[in-house]
């Protein structure tokens, strides 16, 4: 059988060289079931979401036979410009190159088939979870291509690896130099930051970010515990509504904005029981993907809830944190 090309995408050019996007995906044997699946997403829904923005499309098979392949894999996770990956299944090969993505501190884009248990260590990434359908296909082109544009554009991307490394240099810094020398020498370097922001910000802009302190967000948990899979299809559902969905945990999902007891009502009909609390949280909050949990925590805890009762009727209730 003939091998794959070793890139799919617009042509480079001598004055404007082609991007490269790599696919971390599950592979599996020529003319087997993940192989179809694999060529399937690659050919009608990476290459065409990703050549208008001027990336070549490689896969790890689609590359060259000559010289170490292992070798060749890590060269485009560290080099590349975008990676995509597909977590559907939990590939070992496909963990363990995300990790090397994320070592290098470099654009990923996370997708998964609907369903897909994601494992604690990037459940809080966000990750687009698609359907194995035609309509599903369409749907994920679109959010891939959205996704991406706005991966490469962010100068230093956030994830798993780089905040563990993050808090390793803090004990580090702490132990060294003590901890009230360290707070002294963040704040003071905090400080200088935002005066910096502040000069070259324009002064309309300057009074917006000082007016809009706060975001109102919405927690929508899982009545019925924990389930990594209903949470990861409830966020996909509130997505298909026209929702921003912040992140999602093992129970519940983090939204932005306001939802109802109208919403309560379609969800658990249509999905699975739950409770959604509302609450205003403070807008940087949102700008730090580990905190998610924490937010989460903090708007069941004191947001307004809508409480069943005995009518089948719904009205919202505030409830306060013991202390508050």
């Amino acid at each position: 059988m003939t091998k794959p090309p070793a890139s799919k995408g617009p042509a480079a050019s001598a004055s404007t060289p082609a991007k490269r996007c790599f696919v971390v995906t599950p592979i599996g044997d020529t003319d087997s079931a993940t192989r179809r699946a694999t060529t399937g997403i690659i050919d009608t829904v990476l290459v065409p979401a990703l050549v208008d923005l001027g990336f070549v499309v490689v896969a790890a098979h689609q590359l060259p036979d000559a010289g170490s392949i292992t070798n060749q894999v890590i060269e485009h996770l560290v080099n590349d410009e975008l990676v995509v990956a597909n977590l559907t299944g939990l590939n070992a090969n496909v963990m363990y190159e995300l990790g090397v993505r994320h070592a290098a501190r470099k654009p990923v884009v996370t997708i998964a088939q609907m369903g897909t248990q994601l494992p604690f260590d990037v459940i809080t990434e966000r990750t687009i979870f698609y359907r194995d359908d035609i309509l599903g296909a369409s749907e994920l082109r679109t959010e891939v291509a959205t996704m991406a544009r706005k991966a490469i554009e962010v100068e230093e991307p956030d994830n798993p690896v780089y905040r563990a490394i993050t808090v390793a240099r803090v004990m580090r810094d702490v132990s060294q130099k003590g901890a009230d020398a360290y707070i002294l020498e963040s704040l003071q370097t905090l400080q200088s930051q935002v005066a910096a922001l502040v000069r070259a910000a324009p002064s309309a802009a300057g009074r917006q970010v000082r007016t809009q302190g706060t975001v109102l967000v919405s927690a929508v948990t899982l009545n019925n515990g924990e389930d990594a899979t209903m949470a990861s299809t409830l966020a996909h559902a509130i997505g298909d509504a026209g929702h921003d969905v912040l992140g999602v945990t093992s129970r519940a999902v983090l939204v932005r904005g306001g939802l109802t007891r109208e919403d309560q009502d379609a969800i658990s009909l249509e999905i699975a029981p739950v409770t959604i609390a509302t609450d205003r949280v403070p807008a940087m909050v949102l700008t730090e993907p580990q905190w998610i949990p924490d937010v989460l925590e903090s708007v069941r805890n004191s947001g307004t809830h809508f409480v069943s009762s005995a009518t089948g009727t719904q009205q919202p209730q505030r409830t306060r944190k013991p202390g508050n």
